[in-house]
């Protein structure tokens, strides 16, 4: 699609005081478009290269792929790998020792969960059978043991819960049943401990539970742990540097009615106690929570509390303070989504109810830079003729001066806005290049840029994001977000 955002000139100042890095500055920025739709469901994994597979997953509730995808980093692109034999939906993505990857069982239909298990070796692209499963299971969960083996446990056939857990071992691809466990269970919270047991918490069995348990991989076998302090599902949990196990979020029940949990809570492996920790700024269920490099853990999307529909809220937790702190909302709302961190510790998300095919990274909060305050300027990569009248934004104190805009910016036929961005300061400028029309954000991206270096940006429109923009010409905003300056022009797409 061809179409050109035509600027007339105007005044853009970018004011940076550089400060802590706060969560509230991290980043969304687009991360390349999915080839199938939504992938709510679906499973995903890191691979040993810093790419990404995201296999399998449904659309809103009618239909299950077997296809697959593969994201470059380095690229920023996605690219289709081999389908797997069959589809999975409700399904992890398990990452093995030797480098493939695990998708056990999961839903081959919106009800139907299926025996089969598949794995997916990335020096090959290709798929190969990981034997079938003792139980069809779909919303189970399953990890990696310290022994190469995979733990899988619980998951549902409708509404009727499986009896136990199993393991496979990739020396034989044979699937074995553990000894029975206390509580069956779905759509749980799991959890390998630094001493290779495996705590699984939570979940549902015709009601909410709020009870725990653990794994022995040495002799097989389950023994109950300390309950929940409250009684949830779609529940997420990850390992602390310190060994603890923070869970957080999830879907409670008050009576009758349903609501998303903003409780937190750490279990201490070595006292086998629940203690709480702070709760989240708003309810999460269905969600991601994933650790970051720097021993932070980030909750992204999920369900909100009202009518179950996808929300964008991102939070960072904090185990030094127990604190949750707001980070930039998610550019689309998503539930049931994969989140990966990459090896430049970005987070990736992607798929999910709501997700479509926008795929979004987010950045660490950017080094603080003790310089004065740094001036910024946008120019765009062609001209031509201003069909709109920016809004001048007010002078700002500490501005050591004004950038000019030029004339245009031009869409590409792939729905790309490239911009080039300067910065004239004693030190780096910092800040977020967004598009919108009206509220709506079409496209944004992190800046950072070291003084007198310029450099091109690049807006990538969603196919969402173009089926926004009018053929006639779409009125939108180019903002930087940090400065709180802004320019409003027409974008047009080619006829």
């Amino acid at each position: 699609m061809n179409g050109r955002l035509v600027l007339s000139t105007s005044l853009l100042m970018l004011a940076l005081v550089p400060g802590p890095a706060q969560a509230s500055n991290w980043i969304w920025s687009s991360a390349g478009s999915l080839m199938q739709s939504s992938r709510g469901g679906a499973a995903g994994a890191r691979l040993a290269d810093g790419s990404v597979l995201i296999a399998g997953g449904a659309d809103y509730g009618t239909i299950v792929f077997s296809s697959a995808e593969r994201y470059d980093p380095a690229k920023d692109r996605w690219s289709k790998v081999e389908s797997m034999a069959g589809p999975h939906s409700q399904a992890p993505g398990i990452v093995l020792p030797d480098g493939r990857v695990l998708v056990p069982g999961g839903r081959k239909t919106v009800y139907d969960p299926t025996k089969a298990a598949e794995v997916f070796d990335p020096k090959t692209g290709h798929w190969s059978s990981a034997g079938t499963m003792n139980e069809a299971r779909g919303y189970h969960n399953a990890i990696l043991l310290a022994d190469g083996r995979v733990l899988a446990v619980g998951g549902d056939a409708l509404y009727d819960v499986n009896t136990g857990a199993e393991t496979w071992d990739p020396k034989t691809n044979v699937w074995t049943s553990t000894g029975p466990v206390k509580q069956t269970r779905y759509d749980a919270a799991i959890a390998r401990l630094h001493d290779g047991r495996v705590l699984i918490a939570g979940g549902w069995n015709g009601d909410e539970l709020d009870s725990a348990e653990l794994f022995d991989p040495v002799t097989n076998t389950w023994s109950a742990a300390p309950p929940l302090s409250e009684a949830r599902m779609s529940l997420q949990s990850v390992v602390l540097p310190d060994g603890r196990v923070l869970v957080a979020g999830g879907s409670g029940r008050n009576g009758l009615t349903p609501f998303m949990s903003r409780t937190a809570e750490l279990f201490d492996p070595a006292t086998g106690k629940w203690t709480p920790t702070g709760s989240l700024n708003v309810g999460h269920a269905g969600a991601t929570l994933s650790m970051l490099p720097d021993g932070r853990a980030v909750i992204v999307g999920g369900y909100d509390n009202t009518v179950f529909a996808a929300q964008s809220a991102t939070e960072i937790y904090d185990p030094a303070t127990g604190t949750w702190t707001p980070a930039g909302p998610l550019l689309r709302a998503r539930s049931s989504h994969i989140a990966e961190v990459l090896l430049d510790g970005s987070l990736l998300v992607a798929g999910g109810y709501g997700g479509d095919e926008v795929v979004e990274r987010l950045h660490p909060a950017p080094t603080p830079i003790a310089t004065p305050t740094p001036v910024a300027t946008i120019a765009p990569t062609a001209t031509a003729t201003p069909t709109a009248t920016p809004d001048p934004p007010a002078p700002r104190a500490g501005v050591s001066k004004l950038a000019r805009l030029p004339k245009s910016l031009t869409l590409t036929r792939a729905g790309t806005l490239s911009v080039k961005v300067s910065c004239s300061a004693v030190g780096a400028c910092q800040d977020t290049l967004v598009l919108k029309a009206g509220k709506t954000v079409l496209a944004k991206t992190p800046l950072k840029l070291v003084k007198g270096k310029a450099q091109t940006f690049k807006l990538k429109l969603s196919k969402g994001s173009l089926r926004k923009v009018s053929r006639k010409g779409t009125k939108v905003t180019l903002e930087l977000t940090g400065a709180r300056s802004s320019v409003k022009a027409t974008l047009k797409r080619h006829r």
